[in-house]
């Protein structure tokens, strides 16, 4: 149950970066003096990389290990938060986004990875419906926060508050979440899937 608790937390990171990220767009176009088309970059390239990048992670993660697969995603996003809040121009901003958008596109992956691992057959089901009350939660709350904090703090508050997320999901998963893959093979599939069949 720990395990499906602090994976399930952590995939809000994705939800809640995306949606509490739009009312941001204002600012930063007002700030950088952007156009429309570096503001639809801004989004389209953060979509497109995380929609690619996904291909990655799970073959990755079968191969070698799905906790220290997700802890160097997370230490990644933490990183380039950082990054992004210290943009000093709209191409830079792109830039980070799209590279944020590689390690925050694993944490789906990975933590139905952790879940199917941890739970029998039976059960999985409904671990994987708790798993995405987090994230739903996160859809609905996310835009209000990061309206708040741009209205209040400025828009660099908004990637700052993710790097503080991602840290806090970053400890929790390197001190409580233990390997989940099994490398012996014996509860994995014998089918790889980039393996014909």
């Amino acid at each position: 149950l720990r395990i499906l608790i602090v994976v399930s937390c952590t995939c809000i990171l994705g939800p809640f970066s995306g949606s509490a990220f739009l009312p941001a767009l204002t600012a930063i176009t007002d700030e950088f003096d952007a156009t429309s088309l570096q503001v639809y970059l801004l989004i389209g390239v953060n979509t497109f990389v995380v929609g690619v990048s996904k291909l990655l992670w799970g073959p990755l993660s079968d191969k070698y290990s799905r906790k220290w697969t997700l802890v160097l995603t997370l230490f990644a996003c933490i990183i380039v938060s950082y990054f992004m809040a210290a943009a000093p121009g709209i191409y830079y901003l792109i830039i980070f986004r799209g590279l944020w958008a590689l390690p925050v596109s694993s944490l789906f992956i990975l933590n139905t990875g952790m879940i199917s691992d941890t739970w029998p057959p039976e059960k999985r089901g409904f671990a994987m419906g708790m798993r995405s009350l987090p994230m739903l939660f996160a859809n609905i709350l996310s835009a209000p926060i990061g309206g708040a904090l741009v209205y209040w703090l400025g828009w660099r508050s908004v990637p700052l508050l993710i790097a503080l997320m991602a840290t806090a999901f970053f400890l929790l998963n390197l001190f409580m979440v233990p390997e989940t893959l099994d490398k012996s093979g014996t509860d994995r599939l014998a089918i790889s899937p980039l393996e014909p069949i």
